[in-house]
């Protein structure tokens, strides 16, 4: 059974109603809007004001050691939590289709063939893009941890995949008037 919500008018839309199903789903996608900013902003924060780190040889997650790591710990935990929703509201706003039970699993390869199925070439594009630029991040860190070059691969990969899933996140939930059937 679906209810409804009334947007005043000024609010998404020129106002009127939506069913709780499309709200759940907007909501859940909102967690991926903000999950990387909150995630890098809290980091970034962390790093610049501890002592000894340097955001050329260490990443992000180096700082949940010592006595204030329990801060970092918990922001991986919030931020893991909210992608994990994310995921959930990704599921529900991509039902229909290839990428759509997938997708949401394996963010970047099953996203950028759904959007390529539908024309949309841009997207497809960016998701390919994101998970090669995310994968050879990752990869260079287990090559060589420690090196600045392999560091600096990883921040970027780390930022384009929190770009994409925050920018994905946004059009989705801009373009979500209900949960498409399976």
């Amino acid at each position: 059974m679906n209810s409804t919500i009334t947007t005043p008018a000024g609010g998404h839309g020129t106002g009127g109603t939506c069913d709780t199903t499309t709200a759940v789903t907007r909501s859940l996608l909102g967690y991926g809007v903000i999950a990387g900013p909150i995630y890098l902003t809290a980091g970034l924060i962390q790093a610049l004001t501890r002592d000894g780190f340097d955001l050329g040889r260490h990443d992000l997650s180096l700082l949940a050691n010592g006595p204030l790591g329990w801060i970092q710990v918990a922001n991986l935990v919030i931020t893991g939590l909210m992608t994990i929703a994310a995921a959930v509201g990704l599921g529900r706003a991509l039902r229909a289709g290839r990428g759509g039970t997938w997708g949401p699993r394996l963010i970047g390869v099953s996203g950028a063939r759904r959007f390529a199925d539908r024309g949309q070439r841009g997207w497809a594009r960016y998701s390919r893009i994101t998970g090669i630029v995310f994968l050879a991040g990752f990869a260079g860190i287990a090559a060589g941890s420690g090196h600045p070059a392999a560091v600096l691969g990883l921040w970027v990969a780390v930022i384009a995949a929190l770009t994409w899933l925050s920018a994905l996140s946004a059009h989705l939930y801009a373009t979500t008037d209900g949960v498409e059937p399976r």
